[in-house]
């Protein structure tokens, strides 16, 4: 009888903010080589589209309705709070 173990899967939630998307992306890149599913929830303020090297990673995009121009004079804490909470019903959703 053969033995089936399932997969782990990692989520990542990209903070819509510069200078933290390449390191995200380069671990997950090495857990994915030790065997770990890899699936990326975006928004459109962080949205990333699969590169040649990602194709093995599942991208799903989380529903907001929220302008960019929403965000133009926030502090970037005040910009996620925001986000974080328009974004929460649909997050639980793709959780689910």
């Amino acid at each position: 009888m053969e033995e089936t173990q399932a997969r782990k899967r990692v989520l990542f939630v990209p903070v819509p903010a510069q200078g933290h998307i390449s390191s995200m992306m380069q671990f997950a890149k090495t857990l994915h080589l030790n065997g770990l599913l890899i699936t990326v929830a975006q928004t459109k303020f962080n949205y990333l589209s699969p590169s040649g090297d990602l194709t093995d990673f599942e991208f799903v995009t989380i529903p907001e309705s929220l302008q960019e121009s929403a965000f133009e004079n926030l502090r970037p804490i005040l910009c996620l709070l925001k986000l974080n909470k328009e974004c929460q019903v649909s997050f639980r959703d793709c959780l689910g």
